[in-house]
Parts: C-alpha cells; structure tokens; sequence
C-alpha cells in the first residue's frame, strides 16, 4: 500500500484546487465585469406603475461606443433595483418591484405613492440603479453586491416621473355639438403627443453604438394625451384640440365628426351624442413605435395599432353633462340703423357662453373659442342670402353679442340680414334680423 499524503502535499493540493475553483468562477460564472457597466432604460419617463425594460452594456476603454452586451447575472436574493429622487431635492433610494431578472434583461415597475408631482418645467427625477451580486455562492447579501447605474438616453439620464392626468374643473360643463370646453388640472404635459427618436435596439445585431443606422434594427418610445367621453356602453374620444397645450390645461372642440366611436371605429353620428351625464376622462399612453412611423393618435381619433402601449394612465373622471340646446333666437340689433365700421349689439337668447370661432381664416389664434377680434358664427346676409359677410366679433355672451359692422363699397345704405349659429342645437341657425348699414361717420 502506498502511504498517505505529507502535511505539504496537502496544503499543496488545497492551494492548486482553490485557485481552479476560483479561475472556474472567473470563467463561467457571470461575474460582474467593472464600473464601467451600466443600462439603458426603456422607457426612461412614465408615471408610477410602469414598468421599465434595463438592457446590460459594457462600455470599454477609451469609453463610448460601440459597446459590448452586459451580463446582470442570475436571479438570487441579494439582487434588487432601488430609485432615489435627484430633483428638485434628493432623497434616499427606495427598493422597487422586479417583474424580470436575467442576464439580458431585467424589468422593474415605478412605485407609487412615494415621487412627488413635477411638471415639465420641473420634472421630478429619480436616479435608478441595479444592484448586482458580486458572488453567487456567498449567501450573505451584506458587502456581496455592487452598484450599476440605469440612464436614459434621449430626454434625462435620470427617469422622468410623469403625474397621472388629472381634471381639476371645466368649463363649461355642460354643452353639445359645437361647445369649446377648457379642461383644467394637471399632469397634461407641455405637448399633446411625442414620439422620442429612434435607437438601436442593442441585441448584437448591429454596431452597437444606440444610433439607429440604414439596416440597423431599431426601436422608439413615446407618449400621447386624449380625452374620452363614456356613457352607458358608449365611449367617444375626442380628435380635435385647441392651441395652446399646456401642462394645467386642455381645450378641446365638441365639433360633428371630430368625435370617434372607439367601439365602431367611425364618427359619432349627431343623435348619438344624447343628452345625459357624461363621464369626461384624461387618458395617456405610454408606447413603444413598433411600426417606427413617428405617430400614435391619429387625426381621427384613432390609435396606431402597430404600436405596443406599455401602460395605459387613464385618469380619474369628472362628470360632463349634454344637453339639449334651444335654438338660437335674435330679438333687437341695435343701434339700427348703423354706420359702417361702429359696433352694435345682437339682443337675443340661446347663443351659449362662447361662440365658435371660424378657424383658419388669418385672425385670432385659432383656438376655437369666440373671442375679441375673431370672426365667428354671425353672418350678415345679403337680401337674397347668396352671399354673406362675417362681422370681426367684441364680446359674447349666451344673450347679447357686441359685433364691429364691416364697411362696403356698395352705395349706402344697404341693408343686411343678421343671422347667429349655434352647433349643436335641434335648429342650429337663428332667425333673419333686417339691419341697416349707413355711411361710416353718419349719425344714425
């Protein structure tokens, strides 16, 4: 029988066997590589409950691109993702929800209740980072992991905490066909919609620098805002906006046609837009552009259906009433006669709050909204009501409307039917008001 090994031997053959286990965990397993490791969020905005892809890549020496695909380990106990808030003020890191670990991928949500609200000229923003085990065999998580850095690319290296849209008031808040509603609250954003621009998709299929090159695989995220009406089984979204869009702010137009059935995919017929309460909701997705065509709400109202929404944040309800709108009637234009270029005073009743400014016409800011200085639903027939003019408009109100009288070439005096519209009513056009327009600068 051979003898048994000498102390020395041993000792020898421990040393040679720990330094082969160590070189085995250099080689397989996924040790974390250095500081120079860090992932790209996508998306890197959203409101609380979204969840966030991060994608691993090394950045080699010198830095910058191309870079290489990450490792972010395998799943355990000491693994996590924390955010901690950088502006307007700092605070401590939270741990957040995991959906995904793995070595390619991991998936964390946006918590609530613990960002404050910002806004687009003080966005609030969170640092994200991932903590990664150092050893897998070590079971204590204490000293056994380190720090990589999560960023954004396009907007924020930081994540842009968005406000779940909220309506505050509107006025008015009630109306039909043809009403200007202003929507007022917050978490609107300063832009209706945008679409970030394009990136790599990072997978190793290209160069490997996040540029979206020819040829290249690619992928892009964005947002956009609507409001939606329902009722019953009926829910309507609105496709037509004034300017501006504001953060605390939206106006939109209850025109015929710019209303979308989201059920049927078609304009909302007239009689459909029944009288009633109406629940009003503030809605944003949240998207990734998988057709890469730059847009997700169309002009009728329809989503892109290429696109994958991530979330969708609809907010809170507020109660909208339709009602049935009188027919608009004129009662006393004065003074009558009128010179040319004065002002005078329609006397009536049933012309709403505000009129329904006449769009694209060169004046006024084309928000929609009837207001001083803007032509809009008052026209001043000729005897034959042919042809009309519309009268610049001083003042609105739902009994009496202050116009300036155009002047004319034709021989004074001529005389004008006034006539006022109302969209939405069951008639929408008032009756005929004869008007006489004398000489500008004559005593009437």
């Amino acid at each position: 029988m051979r003898g048994s090994p000498s102390p020395q031997k041993l000792i020898l053959m421990k040393g040679i066997i720990k330094l082969y286990i160590i070189v085995c965990l250099i080689l397989i397993l996924p040790f974390p590589l250095s500081a120079e490791t860090f992932g790209i969020m996508r998306p890197w905005f959203g409101p609380a409950g979204i969840v966030v892809d991060v994608i691993p890549l090394d950045d080699l020496s010198p830095p910058g691109p191309p870079y290489l695909m990450g490792d972010f380990g395998t799943p355990t106990l000491c693994n996590g993702v924390t955010m901690s808030q950088t502006y307007p003020m700092t605070d401590v890191p939270v741990s957040v929800p995991i959906y995904l670990w793995s070595n390619r991928l991991v998936k964390f949500r946006v918590p609530g209740w613990i960002f404050p609200a910002g806004t687009p000229e003080m966005p609030t923003l969170a640092s994200v980072q991932i903590e990664q085990i150092i050893d897998p065999m070590n079971t204590s998580c204490d000293g056994n992991t380190f720090s990589i850095d999560a960023i954004g690319f396009k907007d924020s290296t930081d994540f842009i905490v968005r406000n779940t849209p909220q309506i505050s008031s509107l006025y008015p808040a009630k109306g039909n066909w043809g009403s200007i509603v202003s929507i007022s609250g917050k978490g609107f954003w300063d832009t209706q919609e945008k679409v970030y621009d394009q990136e790599e998709i990072m997978d190793g299929s290209g160069n490997m620098d996040l540029v979206c090159d020819s040829g290249e695989k690619c992928t892009a995220y964005g947002f956009s805002t609507y409001v939606e009406l329902s009722a019953s089984n009926d829910r309507y979204r609105v496709s037509t906006y004034a300017d501006p869009w504001k953060d605390d702010q939206i106006i939109i137009k209850l025109l015929k046609d710019s209303l979308l059935d989201v059920h049927t995919g078609k304009p909302v017929p007239d009689s459909e837009f029944y009288a009633g309460n109406w629940q009003m909701q503030v809605i944003t997705d949240y998207f990734k552009d998988t057709n890469l065509n730059g847009q997700h709400l169309m002009a009728d109202g329809s989503i892109d259906l290429a696109d994958e929404i991530i979330m969708r944040d609809i907010g809170p309800a507020t109660m909208f009433t339709i009602v049935t709108i009188a027919s608009p009637y004129i009662n006393l234009v004065i003074p009558n006669p009128v010179p040319g270029g004065d002002t005078a005073t329609i006397i009536g009743s049933n012309f709403g709050v505000s009129g329904v400014e006449m769009a694209g016409d060169g004046i006024g800011n084309d928000n929609g909204i009837c207001e001083n200085g803007e032509k809009c639903e008052v026209k001043l027939w000729n005897k034959y009501h042919t042809g009309f003019k519309r009268p610049v408009v001083k003042t609105w109100s739902n009994t009496e409307i202050t116009i300036r009288i155009p002047t004319f070439s034709a021989p004074y005096p001529i005389k004008r039917d006034v006539q006022v519209r109302v969209p939405g009513g069951t008639k929408p056009n008032s009756n005929y008001y004869r008007l006489t327009i004398i000489r500008p600068g004559t005593l009437p």
